[in-house]
């Protein structure tokens, strides 16, 4: 057993990691086992728990299209446009992705990011593998989801008119057929767009305070993207007039 960096790693022979996890097929070079690396089996779950969490606790969860951010005078709040109408708020956190900007242009908060076209792919497997298994040599990643094995390795800087290239697809099954056996159907694919700004750490800023007399309390923009390079990096703010804010 070895540490890096306090992170516990077992170096497997093939033989090894064929009897950890019978589903691979012969031809292993190596394996390395991280028994303290950790995952959700189920995202979508996790998210209705974590929103269920925040409502039990006296959050309103309204589910409506954002318009616009509206600056309300004399420092009462922010208005906040949707198909519900217009509601004022004391702070407002945007998080639409790669779409953020679009609300944050006008109060002059928009950053510098792009879209990283992202693919996958969920497959029959049976019987499923009992933990993440990163595959180098064919760059993709299979993460057992329930029932499905969720099959990824496609980074794509493409913009978000770009039509989806699904030979992607194709690359993620296929690379996917010759790691596994007993593969079955892809039961469905998908592509989304994952926001990354050019070092990529993640951006957290203000919208600027508006010139007008009386204007009100500025909207927090929070970007998310691409996941730090180490566990210590932090998220970078935006300057403004010299400080960091």
């Amino acid at each position: 057993m070895r540490r890096d960096h306090g992170i516990r790693m077992t170096e497997l022979s093939p033989d090894e990691a064929l009897e950890m996890e019978p589903l691979l097929r012969p031809g292993l070079a190596r394996a390395l086992h991280f028994p303290d690396f950790g995952q959700t089996t189920n995202p979508g779950a996790l998210v209705r728990a974590i929103a269920e969490d925040a409502a039990w606790d006296g959050a309103r969860l309204v589910s409506t299209r954002i318009q616009k951010l509206v600056p309300v005078p004399a420092g009462r709040g922010i208005g906040l446009l949707s198909d519900h109408g217009e509601e004022v708020f004391s702070t407002v956190v945007v998080a639409a992705g790669i779409w953020s900007n679009r609300l944050l242009e006008p109060p002059g908060a928009a950053v510098q990011r792009e879209s990283l076209r992202g693919y996958h792919a969920t497959l029959e497997l049976s019987p499923m593998p009992g933990q993440l298994i990163y595959l180098i040599a064919e760059k993709i990643m299979a993460t057992p989801m329930g029932d499905r094995l969720r099959v990824v390795g496609v980074v794509e800087v493409a913009g978000t008119r770009k039509p989806p290239e699904f030979s992607n697809i194709d690359r993620l099954t296929g690379a996917a057929r010759r790691i596994f056996r007993n593969f079955g159907e892809a039961r469905s694919v998908w592509i989304g767009h994952r926001p990354a700004t050019p070092d990529p750490v993640p951006v957290i800023c203000r919208a600027p305070r508006s010139s007008r007399p009386g204007a009100g309390p500025r909207p927090w923009a929070v970007e998310a993207c691409a996941a730090p390079r180490a566990p210590s990096t932090s998220a970078r703010t935006c300057w403004q007039g010299g400080r960091s804010v």
